[in-house]
């Protein structure tokens, strides 16, 4: 799967917390999140800062908060694991390393319960 077809498959399926998502889609869909992120910081430093930037910021992280939980719950699915690992990060730096190497794992192939 491309950039731009695991970002449309992540927005369309943005509720969706049936199901497997491969770790190509995930980590496109998370590099997409970072540099609209990053362009939107760095359009603030340039133009010193500004409450409609602010807004448009906040309106983006709104916006993609449920479609990275999906994918997420997905993403532990897909390794075999109960979706509700998500939850490991709410646990302070081990909570957020562990849910890292998580979603860093290797696909399996074999049929899980979550497919």
């Amino acid at each position: 799967m491309g950039f731009f077809a695991a970002v449309a498959d992540g927005f369309k399926k943005y509720a969706v917390f049936r199901g497997r998502t491969g770790r190509r889609e995930f980590w496109f869909f998370m590099l997409f999140v970072l540099l609209v992120r990053a362009a939107i910081l760095a359009l603030d430093i340039t133009t010193g800062g500004g409450t409609v930037l602010l807004s448009f910021s906040w309106l983006f992280k709104l916006g993609v908060i449920l479609p990275c939980i999906s994918l997420v719950w997905r993403r532990m699915h897909d390794i075999g694991r109960r979706g509700a690992n998500f939850f490991f990060i709410f646990l302070p730096v081990i909570g957020w390393i562990y849910l890292l190497v998580l979603l860093c794992l290797k696909s399996r192939t074999e049929n899980n319960r979550y497919a």
